[in-house]
């Protein structure tokens, strides 16, 4: 590899010799934000486990069919606010497990915002990439 020739705009690209007498440059798109979508997308795993692991052993299911947009909590959930404790507390605890990083769910900034981040798992699993980028 020659070398990197420069950030444009969300491009990273670096210079190949050949020895056709050719250069090649390949460029790289979005390097952060894949990086970002890969954090997006564990947490999004874990979230959906850890409600497996809840529908397993609560009488109210979270139907997860709807993926991201499936609601936890309100609308047509079945689901309690004790059960949403419950289930935010073993969120909190795989998440530490996974990133090793304690994290608190429900906070005042959770509370105070105006749009929940208890809707549905799409939400949640945003909020809580915010907080561990914090």
């Amino acid at each position: 590899m020659l070398g990197r020739f420069g950030f444009y705009s969300n491009y990273v690209c670096f210079i190949f010799p050949s020895i056709y007498k050719y250069i090649y440059i390949i460029c790289f798109y979005n390097i952060v934000i894949n990086l970002e979508t890969d954090m997006n997308n564990k947490i999004f795993e874990i979230v959906i486990a850890t409600i497996n692991e809840f529908n397993e052993e609560s009488d109210n299911k979270i139907d997860i069919s709807n993926g991201r947009e499936s609601e936890l909590f309100g609308g047509n959930s079945e689901v309690d606010s004790l059960e949403l404790v419950n289930l935010i507390v073993e969120i909190e605890e795989n998440i530490s497990d996974k990133f090793n990083k304690n994290i608190t769910i429900t906070s005042e900034k959770a509370m105070s915002r105006n749009t929940s981040p208890f809707i549905n798992i799409g939400t949640i699993t945003d909020y809580i990439e915010e907080i561990l980028n914090e």
